[in-house]
């Protein structure tokens, strides 16, 4: 069984609101990330994998938090390329516009709660493999947005 995300019943009356429009704009960035047209390949792969996560989020899982988050950062990846390097705008210029926008929230909580995801790992936030995690995770994460630009 999966642990709900918010148990105590007076957290979760303000809470619960935000939740559920970050599933919802997960799965809207899942679904406009699912009509940029090319071979069905990464986009594809990591959309369905946001999809998960965001009925995992609607449905009040802890785990869905994780997924959105680490769906998002490989979905704006991918994404922001098309939209910056495209010379001529289209439709699938405006769907991957509005996959990078609706992902872009997910991404947010991620960056916030990586820290407290790190901490649940490493089993505490003053030992040296949190801080080391901690850097870990950030440069990854930046080497991973940037590396579309260099390799275009």
């Amino acid at each position: 069984m999966g642990r709900r995300l918010f148990e105590n019943p007076a957290l979760m009356s303000g809470w619960l609101h935000w939740t559920k429009i970050l599933a919802v704009a997960a799965f809207i960035a899942a679904l406009a990330a699912m009509a940029i047209p090319g071979p069905a390949g990464d986009v594809t792969g990591i959309a369905s994998v946001l999809a998960v996560g965001a009925i995992a989020l609607m449905a009040q899982h802890a785990w869905g938090l994780l997924i959105v988050g680490v769906a998002d950062l490989a979905l704006v990846g991918k994404v922001w390329p098309v939209v910056v390097f495209t010379s001529h705008p289209d439709w699938s210029t405006a769907t991957a516009t509005l996959a990078l926008i609706t992902a872009l929230p997910g991404l947010v909580v991620f960056v916030a709660t990586l820290s407290r995801t790190v901490e649940l790992v490493t089993g505490g936030s003053a030992s040296r493999h949190h801080r080391a995690a901690m850097a870990l995770s950030g440069t990854a994460a930046i080497a991973w947005l940037l590396m579309p630009a260099f390799s275009s």
